[in-house]
């Protein structure tokens, strides 16, 4: 809702300085009118599409539309007070852009580090050091002969809430390197019209969640051992789930327990985690994780019926 007012107040502030061009009689001065007012439109369109840097053609307009009214003061000085509520909208949306742009450099940063290596092909050598149950999954799965799994994208779109509140949607995008453990998640919540970014990093075995409204202002900001132990099992979690291939790893202790069990210990960065990986049937595997490892209980196991 707050995207589509800005939209349309910038809309309309550039139709009535094109108003002014027809008005102004001397005819260079009023192609400023229409340039700038044109400009205008041009930027609340790029707001309404949602295209990052809408905020700079509008921060280029406001401040040739502020000059233009200087300079006609008496019949157009009310437009200062428009230019002053359209900034507010530009500095958010700078705010925004540049809250996300840490998210990119951190990818951009990581994904250089990954295309220096070349993924060898996985064989039943690089299975052998495996329990049986977990030989059997990545059998299932199809890892063999395929390439190692160094990295991984994935985009989804969701609702989530806090206990007792409304649901609002959400859209992220995640990157998992495996190399040098890292998981870098940016998601955009859509509350009250507004997008509130966040930004959770996984790197080196230390965790951070930031929460900003505008990019700006800090709404969650989330550090310490508990966030860094909670994180490790969001990443062996995503290993198990997401790319099983990355499972031959000798990062993970495997510790069978019988025929259908085996406790999986990951170690990074002097955070150990723990896990039991049951087979319960030949296409059906469960993932059971202590609840003391997890920050956030959602039910302390997952499951994979017929993959």
């Amino acid at each position: 809702m707050l995207r589509l007012c800005f939209s349309l107040l910038l809309v309309i502030h550039g139709l009535i300085h094109i108003v002014g061009f027809t008005h102004e009689v001397s005819k260079p001065f009023g192609h400023l009118w229409l340039s700038v007012g044109l400009l205008l439109v041009v930027s609340g369109l790029l707001m309404y599409i949602k295209k990052e840097t809408w905020w700079i053609a509008a921060c280029l307009a406001i401040v040739a539309s502020q000059l233009l009214i200087i300079n006609m003061w008496q019949e157009a000085g009310c437009g200062t007070a428009v230019n002053i509520i359209l900034l507010l909208a530009i500095v958010a949306g700078w705010g925004s852009w540049q809250f996300q742009r840490t998210f990119l450099a951190d990818t951009q940063t990581a994904m250089q580090r990954r295309h220096a290596h070349t993924p060898n092909v996985i064989s039943e050598a690089d299975l052998a050091h495996l329990p049986a149950p977990v030989q059997r999954y990545l059998r299932y799965v199809g890892v063999l002969n395929k390439p190692r799994v160094l990295s991984m994208r994935l985009t989804f779109e969701g609702k989530m809430r806090e206990k007792g509140k409304k649901w609002f949607p959400l859209t992220s995008v995640q990157y998992n390197f495996f190399d040098s453990p890292e998981r870098l998640f940016f998601m955009k919540g859509h509350m009250y019209g507004m997008d509130v970014p966040g930004y959770h990093r996984y790197a080196g075995g230390i965790a951070r969640m930031d929460i900003k409204l505008f990019g700006l202002f800090p709404l969650v900001a989330s550090r310490g051992n508990t966030m860094n132990q909670a994180e490790t099992v969001t990443f062996f979690n995503d290993m198990c789930c997401l790319a099983p291939a990355t499972l031959i790893d000798r990062r993970i202790q495997w510790i069978p327990t019988d025929e259908h069990n085996t406790k999986a210990v990951f170690t990074y960065a002097g955070n150990s985690i723990s896990a039991t990986f049951s087979s319960t049937s030949r296409t059906n595997w469960l993932i059971f994780f202590p609840t003391t490892d997890m920050m956030w209980l959602m039910g302390n196991s997952i499951g994979f019926p017929h993959l």
